[in-house]
């Protein structure tokens, strides 16, 4: 019941609120995953990463296989730079459930950054294949088509990531790509 309404309060806005909820969740039981994977989104969406790792850590010791928390942890050890511990959040997922667009999608994002992006290109090619929709691969798809000179191909996957939640990325890129190919024609 009080993780239930603690996240009915904070979808309404009160974090206040749902945090007292999730700390009377693990005073019932101290190792209770979903509380504990709650307060680390709280903790996530303020900015306290540091304890949003470890309550992520916490829940996923008290529960392995806890997608939300997996994805969440590794989405953090990749912006504090441990690629490899993200990676690995990543891979366990993907473990679970293999076409798991978000992990796949990610992994990919973790590959291009670390200069690898034929494997990058080729998980996500494997993410739109089975998730046509999912924008944020095709945005990904079309970063990595421009960092080759492949303008056709960029322009062709960001238009279909326009309709994704990433379509200002989506957008920016597009007019970056519009805007070069213009200066280059103005040149000739």
């Amino acid at each position: 019941a009080h993780v239930g309404l603690a996240t009915e309060l904070a979808a309404a806005g009160e974090r206040a609120g749902a945090r007292v909820e999730q700390e009377a969740a693990l005073a019932l039981r101290p190792d209770y995953a979903p509380a504990l994977y709650g307060l680390g989104v709280l903790a996530q969406e303020d900015g306290r990463r540091d304890e949003a790792i470890e309550l992520y850590r916490k829940a996923l010791a008290s529960l392995p296989g806890l997608a939300a928390a997996e994805l969440n942890l590794g989405g953090l050890l990749a912006q504090s730079g441990n690629v490899v511990g993200a990676a690995q959040c990543f891979e366990r997922v993907l473990a679970l459930d293999p076409e798991h667009a978000d992990a796949r999608t990610n992994l990919a994002q973790l590959l291009f950054a670390m200069g690898e992006p034929e494997a990058a290109r080729v998980e996500l090619e494997r993410v739109v294949a089975v998730h046509p929709a999912h924008g944020t691969a095709w945005v990904v798809l079309g970063e990595l088509a421009e960092a080759r000179g492949d303008h056709v191909a960029a322009l062709a996957a960001l238009e279909r990531g326009l309709a994704g939640p990433r379509r200002l990325d989506a957008a920016r890129l597009l007019c970056w790509i519009l805007a070069s190919a213009a200066e280059a024609e103005l040149r000739e």
